[in-house]
């Protein structure tokens, strides 16, 4: 009976005030920061959503995967695809902001964007 209850006390590990307000500290913290990101993961998801409830594109399955396509057809129009409907939005909004060379056109000329910039105006 003795080997056993030296063997429990052994095992069994005393938290002192100081310990127990400290762990319940960190505790708190830990779970501040968790909140903090989560609601940074909202606002994040928000921002990824704002530019498709903007132009509001078309968003349909293409073969294996969703397409978010903005425009009359995928060659002239803005598109990006994805597994998800999420995962396609992500990449339609990166390919909304790559340049015209990297998809292979040619940058427009100056006189062509300034043209553009009266027209818009």
């Amino acid at each position: 009976m003795d080997k056993l209850k030296q063997s429990f006390n052994l095992n069994y590990i005393i938290m002192n005030e100081q310990d127990y307000w400290s762990a319940k500290s960190d505790l708190n913290r830990n779970h501040s920061d968790l909140l903090h990101q989560s609601r940074l993961n909202v606002c994040i998801q928000a921002e990824e959503m704002n530019l498709v409830s903007i132009l509001k594109p078309k968003i349909f399955i293409d073969g294996d995967s969703w397409c978010v396509l903005y425009g009359e057809n995928i060659q002239d129009g803005i598109c990006g695809f994805g597994n998800t409907p999420t995962l396609a939005i992500y990449d339609f909004n990166k390919s909304w902001d790559r340049s015209l060379r990297k998809w292979g056109r040619p940058a427009p000329s100056y006189a062509e964007s300034k043209r553009y910039a009266e027209h818009s105006a």
